[in-house]
C-alpha cells in the first residue's frame, strides 16, 4: 500500500501550456476557454484571476469538460473590459497546476438602444443615453465625431459588474439642427473601435416648449389666479355689501313705514280738518243763508216801507252778514289750498282792464272813509292769462287792507306795470302807518292782525293776506311788501305772465260741455240782483207768477229737498206764489216722492242723512221715468270740486249758499222753461236726410257729429252705445245726459229714431222697397221687428206706408 502512494506523488504536477483562444474577446456572454498542457486529471477546477478584480474558483461539472490529460475546457465570463487574466488548474488533491497568464480584448462597440432619438433645439445642453452588449467602461460616446464627457452605467453597484450602457452630456454650443446628428460610441484598444452610427434628429423647439410660451403660461396663471382670488374677493365683498344693502333696505323699509304710518296719520289729521272746515262752512253758510237772504228780501222789496233807522240797522246786519261770509269763504279756500284740492281756472284777459275793475268796485269804500284811491297802469294794455276770480280775492284782500290801515284823508295807489318781459307786477302803496321791519316776515301767516293802534277801520279776520299768499303762489308767482314805519307799505304780487296763446283752452273745457248750456241761460248777477241781459225782468216775473197764481192747477211742480226746516219753509213761502211745492227732509224721501209725482224740476241740499243731494241727482238721471227732472243743487259747501262733483252726478245747476232768491226763481224758470222748450224743439226738428241733417245753434257742433256718427252707422246692426259714446269722445253718461236733455231721448232711443225716419224717407223714395230690405239698409237683421217698431213710430206699416 506504501508503494503506490508513493508512485502517486511522484506524479508531475498538471501544466499549462497554452489557452485558446487568447486573446479572448470580451463579452457579457459565457466564453469556453481550452486549456492546453498535460497532468490534467477529473475533477479538477479552475481558478480564475483578473487584475485583483476577480478571483474565483471554478468547480461546478457544468462548466468544467475534462478532455484528456492534455486538455481541459472551462466556461466563463469575461466582460468587455480588455484586461489581463491567470489561470490555474488544480486537482482535487490540491495539486495546482502553474498560473497561465492570458489577455482580453474589448468587443467591438454596438448600439442597442439610443435614448432619446430626437430633440427640440431649445438651447440647452441634453443628456444620451446609449445602451448595448458590447460596451466598455471606458467607451466613449462621440457627437458628429467628437467626443463628450462619457458615464458608463454598470449593471450594480459591485466592482466587477458588467458595463449596461453609456451616458453623455450634450453640450448646447454641439447641437446642430434642426437636422440630423451622428452618435457613436468608440472603445479604445485592445480590441475596441468605433460602433456603427445612430442618427439623433434636432428640430424646431415647438412654441410650448419655448420660453416665451412658458412665461406667457406663468402670466395666465397668475392673471387667472389673480382673476380667481379677485373674483372670490368680490364675491365676499359683495356678499357681505348685500349684507349690509339688506341690512340697510330693512332699516329704510322700516323707517318708510313708520313715515308712511305718520304720513297716513299726518293725512288723516289733514283729511278730518279739512272735513272739519268743510263741515263748518256748511254748518254756517245755512243759517247765514237764514240771515242774509230774509234780510236782502226785506230790504229789496219796492213795495216795503222801513223807517230809516230800522233801514240802516237792518243794513248794518247785511253788512256783517256779508262780512262772516266772506270769512267763511276764505276758511274754505285755504283750506282747499292746504289739501292741494284747489286748482287754477285760467282765462285770457287784459290785466290792466281787470285791476282797473277791481280797484274801481272797492272806490265807495274809499269815499265812505274820506280816503283817495287812484289807478295807474304802464302800459294801458296787458293781455295775459289768469284765473280773475282768484286774482280778485289777491288784489281786493290787498286794497282792502290799505283802506283799512289808511287813516282819513289819506291815499292809496293801485299800480299795473310790467316788470321785465315775462313778468307783471301789481303793485297796492298806502299813506298808513306802516309795519315795522320785524313784523314784515309775520304778515302773511294766518290769523296775524297788526297792531291795533295802527288800525283806523273796523277789525279783519286775519286770513287775507295769508290766502292772498297762496293764491298767488298758486299762479306762480311771488308776494312781497315794503314799508317804512309812518310813510306807508307797499305791496307787490309778481306774477309770470302767458300770452293767451300760451294758455290754451280755459280749463273749465275739462268739465261736461253740457254745462256750457246752463252756463248760455244762467243770469249774471250784480249786487245781488239778476242782470236784466238774457233775463226776463222783474216786471215780467211778477206778471207771470200773477198769471200762474190764477191757475194753480197748472203750475209746474217743485220737489225741495232740504233738512234745515227754517230753509225749507223759507224756500216755501218765497217759492210757493209760482210753483206747487212737495218737500222732502232727506234723499230717500224726495226719491221716492219723485217716483210717485215726477216734478217739474228738484231742487235739493247737498249735505243731508240717509242720502245726500249728489247720489239722489245720480239716481234721478239713472231713472227712466225720472232722467228728464232737471236738478238743481242747492249747497253750502264751497269751491270747484264740490261743483265738479254735482256736475257730474249729472246736476243741472249749482247755487252755493247763501243765495240771492232773484237769482234762485230766474234760475228755476229758466231750467224749467228751457228744458221744455228744447225737448218739444228736439223732438220736432229730428230728421235725417242722404246728405244733410237738421240741428239747433246751441248745440251745431255736438249735434252735428252725433248725426254724422249715426248716419255712418245707420246700417250697422252692432252698433252699440258704447262705440257710439267712444266716436264722440265723451263718456257713456255723458252722452246720454246731453242727449237726454236736448231731445228727452236716450242714445238709444236717439238712434232708433234717426234709423226709423231714414227708413220713412227710403220708402218715401222708393215705395217698391221689400221689408227686409229696408230693414238692412238701417241695421236692423229682424224684419219683423223693424216692421213693428216703424208702425210705432209712423203710425202705419212699411208695406202701406206711403208718406
Amino acid at each position: 500500500m506504501v508503494l503506490p502512494r508513493a508512485l502517486h506523488a511522484q506524479e508531475p504536477a498538471p501544466r499549462i501550456a497554452s489557452v485558446q483562444p487568447d486573446p479572448v474577446v470580451g463579452s457579457i456572454d459565457w466564453t469556453e476557454l481550452t486549456i492546453r498542457g498535460r497532468g490534467f486529471d477529473e475533477g479538477f477546477a479552475v481558478r480564475l484571476h483578473a487584475d485583483d478584480v476577480v478571483d474565483t474558483m471554478i468547480d461546478a461539472e457544468d462548466r468544467l469538460t475534462y478532455v484528456d490529460p492534455q486538455t481541459v475546457k472551462v466556461r466563463a465570463v469575461f466582460g468587455t473590459t480588455a484586461s489581463e487574466w491567470s489561470v490555474q488548474v488544480i486537482h482535487p488533491d490540491s495539486v495546482r497546476s502553474n498560473l497561465y497568464t492570458f489577455h482580453i480584448k474589448a468587443p467591438a462597440p454596438q448600439i442597442d438602444v439610443l435614448r432619446p432619438l430626437q430633440r427640440a433645439q431649445d438651447g440647452e445642453s441634453f443628456t444620451i443615453t446609449v445602451q448595448g452588449s458590447t460596451l466598455a467602461p471606458y467607451s466613449t460616446v462621440r457627437w458628429n465625431d467628437e467626443d463628450l464627457p462619457t458615464t458608463p452605467i454598470k449593471s450594480s453597484p459591485k466592482p466587477n459588474a458588467i458595463t449596461i450602457g453609456l451616458e453623455a452630456t450634450v453640450p448646447a454650443s454641439m447641437v446642430e439642427g434642426p437636422g440630423q446628428n451622428k452618435i457613436t460610441v468608440h472603445t479604445p484598444p485592445p480590441g475596441g473601435g468605433m460602433s456603427s452610427p445612430k442618427f439623433l434628429a434636432v428640430m424646431r423647439q415647438p412654441f410650448y416648449r419655448t420660453t416665451w410660451f412658458y412665461v406667457g403660461l406663468v402670466s395666465v396663471i397668475v392673471v387667472i389666479g389673480g382673476g380667481l382670488h379677485w373674483l372670490r374677493l368680490k364675491h365676499v365683498r359683495e356678499r357681505e355689501l348685500e349684507r349690509k344693502v339688506e341690512r340697510r333696505t330693512q332699516a329704510l323699509r322700516e323707517e318708510k313705514e313708520r313715515t308712511e304710518a305718520q304720513a297716513e296719520r299726518l293725512e288723516a289729521l289733514d283729511e278730518a280738518r279739512r272735513r272739519l272746515f268743510q263741515n263748518l262752512s256748511h254748518e254756517l253758510r245755512t243759517p247765514l243763508t237764514m240771515i242774509s237772504t230774509p234780510l236782502h228780501t226785506v230790504l229789496e222789496d219796492p213795495d216795503g216801507v222801513l223807517p230809516k233807522d230800522t233801514r240802516d240797522l237792518l243794513e248794518a246786519a247785511r253788512r256783517n252778514a256779508k262780512q262772516l261770509e266772506d270769512l267763511v269763504d276764505q276758511v274754505s279756500a285755504l283750506s282747499r289750498l292746504e289739501s292741494g284740492r284747489q286748482s287754477l281756472e285760467p282765462q285770457p284777459g287784459d290785466l290792466v282792464a281787470f285791476a282797473h275793475e277791481t280797484t274801481r268796485s272797492f272806490e265807495p269804500l274809499a269815499e265812505r272813509n274820506d280816503l283817495q284811491l287812484r289807478f295807474r297802469a304802464d302800459p294801458e294794455q296787458l293781455p295775459a292769462v289768469f284765473d280773475p276770480e282768484k286774482l280778485r280775492s289777491v288784489l281786493g284782500n290787498l286794497i282792502e287792507n290799505a283802506l283799512h290801515y289808511t287813516p282819513e284823508g289819506g291815499k292809496a295807489l293801485v299800480r299795473v306795470e310790467r316788470s321785465d318781459e315775462n313778468t307783471a307786477a301789481l303793485c297796492v302803496s298806502d299813506t298808513g302807518p306802516g309795519i315795522p321791519e320785524d313784523k314784515t316776515s309775520d304778515l302773511f301767516g294766518r290769523f296775524y292782525r297788526g297792531d291795533s293802534s295802527r288800525r283806523t277801520r273796523s277789525d279783519g279776520s286775519g286770513l287775507g293776506l295769508a290766502l292772498a299768499k297762496e293764491l298767488t303762489e298758486l299762479h306762480g308767482g311771488t308776494i312781497e311788501v315794503e314799508s317804512e314805519p309812518g310813510l306807508g307799505s307797499t305791496f307787490t304780487v309778481c306774477l309770470p305772465i302767458r300770452t293767451p296763446e300760451d294758455g290754451q283752452t280755459d280749463s273749465r273745457d275739462e268739465h261736461f260741455s253740457g254745462d256750457d248750456a246752463e252756463t248760455a241761460i244762467q243770469p249774471a248777477c250784480q249786487n245781488g240782483q239778476p242782470d236784466r241781459d238774457g233775463l226776463r225782468s222783474k216786471d215780467d216775473l211778477s206778471a207771470r207768477e200773477e198769471t200762474t197764481a190764477s191757475s194753480t192747477d197748472d203750475r209746474p211742480t217743485i220737489l225741495v229737498v232740504e233738512d234745515n226746516p227754517d230753509v225749507c219753509t223759507y224756500l216755501r213761502t218765497q217759492l210757493a206764489e209760482g210753483y206747487r211745492i212737495q218737500e222732502a227732509q232727506n234723499g230717500a224721501e224726495a226719491l221716492d216722492r219723485a217716483r210717485a209725482e215726477a216734478p217739474a224740476l228738484i231742487l235739493s241740499d247737498v249735505m243731508m242723512p240717509e242720502m245726500d243731494g249728489v247720489e239722489l241727482c245720480r239716481r234721478v238721471k239713472r231713472d227712466d221715468a225720472l232722467r228728464d227732472v232737471p236738478v238743481l243743487l242747492l249747497t253750502a259747501k264751497a269751491g270747484d270740486e264740490a261743483e265738479v262733483e254735482g256736475l257730474d252726478a249729472g246736476a243741472d245747476a249749482y247755487v252755493e249758499k247763501p243765495f240771492s232768491i232773484e237769482t234762485l226763481r230766474a234760475r228755476i224758470q229758466n231750467l224749467i222753461e228751457s228744458r221744455a222748450a228744447l225737448r218739444d224743439q228736439y223732438r220736432d226738428e229730428i230728421t235725417m236726410a242722404p246728405s244733410g241733417i237738421s240741428v239747433t245753434p246751441e248745440e251745431e257742433k255736438f249735434y252735428e257729429e252725433a248725426r254724422a256718427v249715426v248716419e255712418a252707422h245707420i246700417d250697422a246692426s252692432g252698433f252699440t252705445v258704447e262705440q257710439f259714446a267712444g266716436e264722440m269722445s265723451v263718456s257713456r253718461s255723458t252722452l246720454r245726459r246731453r242727449l237726454k236733455d236736448a231731445t228727452g231721448q236716450t242714445p238709444a232711443e236717439f238712434v232708433r229714431h234717426l234709423r226709423l225716419e231714414r227708413a220713412a224717407q227710403l220708402l218715401r223714395e222708393d215705395p217698391a222697397l221689400r221689408v227686409y230690405e229696408v230693414a238692412n239698409a238701417i241695421g236692423y237683421e229682424s224684419p219683423d221687428h223693424f216692421a213693428r217698431l216703424f208702425r210705432e213710430h209712423v203710425g202705419a206699416a212699411p208695406s202701406e206706408y206711403s208718406g
